[in-house]
């Protein structure tokens, strides 16, 4: 059984960092053979040596030492895939993945950063990502992530609304289930029995609400994260 969660933003100081101890303590229970992470595990936007030096980096490295661990690439400007890979070999033993698709049951594991409008537009000007990162930042003052952090939840069910549908329209068209993060919101949207396709949305260990998903050869249980 493997063991999915997503948005850790690690060193991130708005988020429940008790939260995000808590869900490794979880993954090194022994019945985990594995640990998937939907993206966002990290936040370079907080700063990058302060985030890849932090605790809870070095548990998830040392963990990886035990059992396979795989991070999906989040966005940016979070740990987007080009900025992983650059770290890389810091990262090892922990496998770095743009996303998962699982053929046998017709599942796609993603952050779902590609659903979202304001990541899509951005992700044209790879450029100004790496050279003016502070420029793009100034109009990404509305995200999942920030909202999340405010604990604005109206203003987020409304901006993430569309995200949602977009992966939906996808889980659809690809006759497939989508496992996503990125919103930080739990949301089950299925469709209707005429039309197969399915999105599970994880909640965020950065922000509320805490899930994680036990995921076993095709089936899965979502669960709330107790957190003392």
């Amino acid at each position: 059984m493997e063991l999915c969660g997503t948005d850790l933003h690690i060193h991130n100081k708005s988020c429940n960092r008790q939260a995000q101890h808590a869900f490794i303590t979880l993954a090194e229970q022994p019945r985990y053979t594995g640990v998937r992470l939907l993206g966002d595990t990290w936040d370079r936007s907080i700063g990058e040596a302060d985030t890849l030096n932090d605790e809870l980096t070095e548990r998830l490295r040392n963990l990886a030492k035990q059992k396979p661990v795989t991070c999906i690439a989040g966005n940016f400007p979070h740990d987007d895939l080009d900025w992983l890979m650059s770290k890389a070999a810091f990262l090892a033993p922990i496998k770095i993945v743009p996303e998962i698709w699982d053929s046998r049951y017709r599942q796609l594991f993603t952050h779902g950063a590609q659903f979202d409008p304001t990541i899509a537009f951005w992700n044209h000007f790879k450029f100004v990502q790496r050279f003016l990162p502070d420029l793009i930042r100034t109009f990404l003052i509305r995200t999942p992530s920030s909202l999340a952090a405010q604990g604005d939840y109206s203003a987020l069910v409304k901006f993430t609304g569309p995200i949602h549908q977009r992966a939906q329209r996808a889980a659809i068209d690809g006759h497939m289930t989508v496992f996503m993060g990125h919103t930080h919101l739990r949301q089950h949207l299925s469709a209707d029995p005429v039309h197969e396709g399915k999105v599970e949305v994880l909640g965020s260990m950065g922000s509320g609400p805490y899930t994680y998903m036990n995921w076993d050869a095709g089936d899965y249980e979502i669960l709330n994260l107790e957190v003392c």
